[in-house]
């Protein structure tokens, strides 16, 4: 997982259902989350890609109702030091919740609001 302040080589927690389906010859899920976690485990933000229950396809991140103004930088990839915005930042308990929910549909959650994603 991936902290505040300069990236440390560490990638973002990868989450994917292995009995969902997957696409082509490398057999890559259809959809997944990346989970980036602030050291001490309060805060987090999620990306992710795949359908939602209407079948719409798409990438998206989690937004918050109102973007903490101390966020710590959290990173979607760190290799590319591509950061998570900072209305992304939710409390963990909430991506906690959102993660049981796709588990049990196996679609995005709606127990959290989304914005689009350019890249996952």
């Amino acid at each position: 997982m991936q902290s505040g302040g300069e990236p440390d080589g560490e990638h973002p927690t990868q989450v994917s259902a292995p009995e969902l389906p997957t696409r082509g010859l490398a057999e890559i899920p259809d959809r997944m989350f990346k989970i980036g976690v602030a050291h001490g485990g309060e805060v987090g933000a999620m990306l992710y890609f795949g359908p939602t229950a209407e079948g719409v396809e798409g990438i998206w991140m989690t937004r918050a109702d109102e973007p903490a103004g101390d966020a710590p930088t959290l990173y979607r990839d760190v290799d590319s030091r591509r950061e998570f915005p900072a209305d992304a930042v939710l409390p963990l308990s909430l991506a906690g919740k959102a993660l049981r929910e796709f588990q049990s549909t196996g679609v995005r959650p709606d127990c959290v609001q989304w914005q689009e994603a350019d890249a996952f």
